[in-house]
């Protein structure tokens, strides 16, 4: 069973993990499990066109991956000093991710090699896979994902494929599944009308988020000094002195009481 981390010291285990993936090649093989049975529909296989567009990085929210037999996805940096996601399938081998533009008229394929900049970042969980594309072309990492004039972030629906912006939430540096962190204030992510959506976590201001878990059932924990409540599938605990909450290995979050 896992010990209980503090939300710093969990984005610095996962930024590790995403820099070891991008950078060797024992990292890739590793993350075989990352989106294990995450499996998704499609329609088909589309023409490839290239791009053109000297800055097209904006146009992926209106495109999907797609992930009929895909196991596992990760980055490599490649002769060109690239980072590129490319994706496992059941039998670990391993192919470039195109970006499938869906229009009226048919889809299209946007390369990785034809989009205006590289990617600086990845995570991955369950719900969600986060992506931060930016125009420098400096092959480091970034730990954050920033939405701004020099970079795009997104997050694709592990669901469906679908790629959206996450223009709304900025700045994001922790993620939990589908609850990310931009500034001080938690968010919960949700497709609702083809559209992302960032609510609250926690309605009142005056509660503020210490740690956050969500468990095999989609439950979501939120550690804080001021109240114990819960709402939904929002269970808010309260620190008390002799008890620790810690979510285990097999997903269920557990409180460990001391004698």
């Amino acid at each position: 069973m896992k010990s209980k981390k503090t939300i710093g010291t969990r984005a610095a285990a996962v930024w590790a993990a995403c820099l070891m993936l991008a950078l060797t090649l024992a990292a890739l093989s590793g993350c075989m499990s990352l989106l294990s049975g995450i499996g998704g529909g499609g329609k088909g296989n589309p023409g490839e066109q290239n791009s053109g567009n000297p800055d097209n990085i904006g146009t992926l929210a209106q495109c999907r991956i797609e992930l009929s037999g895909v196991k596992s996805l990760a980055l490599v940096n490649k002769a060109d000093k690239k980072n590129y996601l490319i994706a496992y399938d059941a039998g670990g081998h391993s192919f470039d991710v195109a970006f499938i533009k869906e229009s009226a008229s048919g889809d299209t394929v946007v390369r990785q090699q034809d989009l205006s900049g590289r990617i600086s970042n990845l995570r991955v969980t369950k719900a969600f896979t986060y992506l931060c594309f930016e125009h420098d072309e400096d092959d480091e990492l970034s730990e954050d994902f920033y939405s701004n004039s020099f970079e795009h972030s997104f997050a694709m629906d592990n669901s469906t494929g679908k790629i959206y912006s996450l223009e709304s939430v900025p700045y994001v540096r922790n993620m939990v599944e589908n609850v990310v962190r931009s500034g001080g204030t938690w968010y919960v992510l949700s497709i609702e009308n083809g559209a992302l959506k960032a609510a609250p976590l926690v309605a009142n201001s005056n509660i503020y988020v210490d740690d956050v878990d969500v468990d095999r059932f989609g439950n979501i924990f939120v550690g804080n000094s001021t109240t114990a409540e819960k709402s939904g599938n929002l269970i808010l605990y309260k620190y008390v002195s002799g008890e620790t909450y810690a979510l285990g290995d097999d997903g269920y979050m557990y409180v460990i009481k001391s004698s």
